[in-house]
């Protein structure tokens, strides 16, 4: 499934938190509370909408068929939640992977993230080589994570810290 506005508003929030120099401490743990909630309201609403087809739906077809449809949709829905951050760390991933590539002295028209050239450019000099292999290892490393169903709030908070440091 392919959003344009939800993959511009990943992007946006990636590109701010790719440039951030410094987060205030408490960042990472309300935004990431504040995102899951935000995903699960979603999902609440995604099951709510659901609800007069799936009426419609039980009186024109049998309890079993009902049944298995209306397990494979939730199941679908409630996957929509870890789906959305996995394509934000993918986001974030692909920022990276373009800034490691000026790193390294690729030509500017490999970069994926065309429209945020000057950003990556300017995080390609100051971050280095290293640390963006790691940035993109700890990506991997997150993705990875939901894909064994580690807690979502945990995983994001670590990795916005990572990513965004503290302010003192």
């Amino acid at each position: 499934y392919y959003d344009p506005e939800m993959q511009a508003g990943q992007k946006s929030f990636c590109r701010a938190l790719f440039t951030n120099t410094g987060l205030p401490y408490a960042f990472p743990i309300l935004f990431s509370e504040a995102l899951l909630q935000k995903l699960d309201s979603c999902v609440s609403s995604l099951k709510k909408g659901f609800d007069p087809i799936l009426a419609d739906l039980k009186k024109s077809c049998s309890a079993a068929m009902y049944k298995e449809i209306e397990g494979q949709l939730f199941s679908a829905i409630d996957k929509w939640p870890m789906m959305q951050l996995e394509g934000m760390f993918l986001c974030l991933m692909n920022f990276y992977s373009d800034a490691l590539l000026m790193s390294c002295g690729a030509d500017e028209t490999l970069m994926l993230n065309i429209d945020c050239k000057e950003d990556i450019i300017t995080v390609a000099k100051v971050e280095g080589t290293s640390l963006l292999r790691g940035r993109i290892e700890m990506l991997e490393s997150a993705v990875s994570m939901l894909h064994r169903h580690v807690q979502p709030l945990l995983i994001l908070e670590n990795l916005i810290t990572q990513i965004g440091g503290a302010e003192a």
